[in-house]
């Protein structure tokens, strides 16, 4: 999302975002694989934090192999749970396309629940409200020269998590909280 964002307002056509997001993901698949297996090599599976040397390894198998080896019934509730919320979604996306100034971005329903969201809600709401106060007092002209500051905001977040994480490298360290939430890197 945060390229996406970034890439509609330094105006990359859709074709170099696209291309660029591919090669990024076919680096990514390459490279990604090599690294874990040379740091786990070279510092060992059982000193590198857990979460990420053993934890994350067996989460899924260790979930599939409880599902294979005691299945269990369906779940109604879970079924009406999960109709209900997409019906939900499919309603505010309907809104959101449909009324003008509609408050609510169906993103906002689907990510609510999320850990990272569980975090940073209050960085959200008041990204929120700066933005209803920016067009309701200053209105759309001074709402698109803002743009570049919050844009700067989101580009700034991730620099300092790469500059820490580069700090991090450098001095072989761990133990910056760079994504909120989630055991330190």
């Amino acid at each position: 999302m945060n390229a996406a964002k970034v890439a509609t307002e330094t105006g990359l056509s859709d074709r170099q975002f696209l291309v660029g997001t591919f090669l990024a993901n076919i680096v990514a698949a390459v490279v990604a694989p090599i690294a874990s297996l040379r740091m786990l090599y070279r510092h060992g599976g059982l000193r590198l934090h857990y979460h990420y040397a053993t934890r994350l390894a067996r989460w899924a198998w260790d979930k599939y192999i409880g599902w294979f080896s005691s299945p269990a019934p369906p779940d109604i509730k879970a079924a009406l749970g999960i109709f209900g919320g997409a019906t939900f979604t499919l309603l505010l996306t309907t809104l959101y396309h449909r009324v003008p100034n509609f408050p609510f971005h169906p993103l906002g329903f689907t990510l609510a629940d999320s850990l990272v969201i569980r975090k940073v809600w209050f960085s959200v709401f008041l990204g929120w409200l700066a933005k209803g106060l920016i067009l309701r007092y200053g209105g759309h002209r001074v709402y698109w020269s803002w743009r570049p500051a919050f844009v700067g905001l989101v580009v700034g977040e991730l620099m300092a998590a790469a500059l820490w994480l580069a700090v991090d490298a450098f001095f072989q360290k761990q133990g910056h909280d760079v994504f909120p939430g989630f055991p330190p890197l």
